[in-house]
């Protein structure tokens, strides 16, 4: 969800898109537009996401290495985050000043080969965010 609460984000892994709708009190998507659609050469798919104050959506890219930062005019990508594992699975922000950003991952499919060359996979890992960005308070779904 957005910080007004009117528009909500869908990361498709599967099709490796990001939607984004309307949404109404009463529960209602409409709407649909494509936010963002990973190039053909990045791997793995968008999955879990937060939004930041100015309206930008983090968003962990399970199986691309890294989590991103998309604009909230045009979907595009200002800020990127690499990270020791290909696996980050989600995101959200918090910490005293609402200026931290917390990467869970994932390490289930790794082989122990791979496991070895990323001990920090499976982990939580808490990133600090730019300068001037901070998170909003939970929105909580109401239907």
């Amino acid at each position: 969800f957005t910080e007004a609460g009117d528009e909500v984000y869908f990361c498709d892994t599967p099709t490796r898109e990001i939607y984004k709708f309307k949404y109404d009190p009463q529960g209602k998507l409409t709407d649909k537009t494509l936010f963002y659609k990973m190039e053909e050469t990045d791997a793995g798919g968008p999955d879990g996401a937060t939004v930041d104050t100015e309206g930008g959506l983090w968003e962990a890219q399970a199986g691309n290495w890294k989590v991103v930062r998309h604009r909230p005019s045009d979907g595009k990508i200002d800020y990127e985050i690499k990270l020791p594992f290909n696996n980050p699975t989600s995101c959200a922000i918090g910490g005293k000043d609402m200026d931290t950003l917390y990467i869970t991952t994932a390490r289930h499919r790794l082989s122990e080969e791979e496991r070895k060359e990323q001990p920090g996979a499976g982990q939580l890992w808490a990133v600090k965010l730019p300068d001037g960005l901070r998170g909003t308070p939970a929105t909580f779904f109401k239907g």
